[in-house]
């Protein structure tokens, strides 16, 4: 995890009493962007470009990781607080 991340920095100042439990949110929603670039690239379905083929996968990573770290932390909490209802107001699921 990228501790130094600005994003993960000012999400911790706006809500210090719950520093490890956005460190924890950010931890995890990093860790499953990073298997889901991983399980793409040996699948040979993300491709980030061409030079993608002289980046290691671990540079893909890290690149498509710093990207998106901006909407982490706001989409992992818009979606802990989604009800089913939220999701299907019709109430068809």
């Amino acid at each position: 995890m990228n501790a130094d991340n600005k994003h993960l920095i000012a999400a911790i100042r706006r809500d210090p009493k719950n520093c490890e439990l956005i460190k924890r949110k950010f931890e995890l929603a990093s860790a499953l962007l990073a298997t889901s670039v991983v399980i793409n690239e040996e699948a040979g379905i993300l491709r980030l470009g061409d030079a993608a083929a002289h980046i290691d996968l671990e540079c893909q990573v890290s690149y498509v990781t710093s990207v998106v770290a901006q909407m982490l932390l706001p989409m992992v909490d818009a979606l802990g607080r989604l009800t089913l209802n939220d999701l299907d107001p019709a109430g068809d699921l």
